[in-house]
C-alpha cells in the first residue's frame, strides 16, 4: 500500500459534489456579509467608533470561516 503524499491544493478540481455545492454555498454566503460587519471586531481592536452589531452570530466560528476563504482562494486562484 503507498503511503499518502502531500499535495497542494491549486491541484484539487471539485467534481459536481456535495464538496462542490457547499463550496459554492460558503462564497455566496461570505459575499453577502456586510463589510461593516465584517471590520467591526478590528475597528474595536483599534479604538475606531463604529455602530455595526458586527458578526453576533458566527462570531464563534468566524475564524473558520477565514480559513475556508483562504483554501477557496488558494484552489480556485481568485485574486479578490
Amino acid at each position: 500500500m503507498e503511503k499518502l503524499k502531500n499535495f497542494e491544493y491549486q491541484h484539487v478540481e471539485l467534481m459536481d459534489s456535495h464538496w462542490k455545492t457547499q463550496r459554492t454555498e460558503l462564497i455566496e454566503t461570505y459575499l453577502k456579509i456586510e463589510n461593516d460587519d465584517l471590520l467591526h471586531y478590528f475597528r474595536q481592536l483599534a479604538d475606531i467608533p463604529d455602530d455595526s452589531d458586527g458578526l453576533v452570530v458566527w462570531q464563534q466560528c468566524f475564524h473558520v470561516w477565514s480559513e475556508a476563504g483562504s483554501v477557496r482562494q488558494t484552489v480556485s486562484g481568485d485574486k479578490g
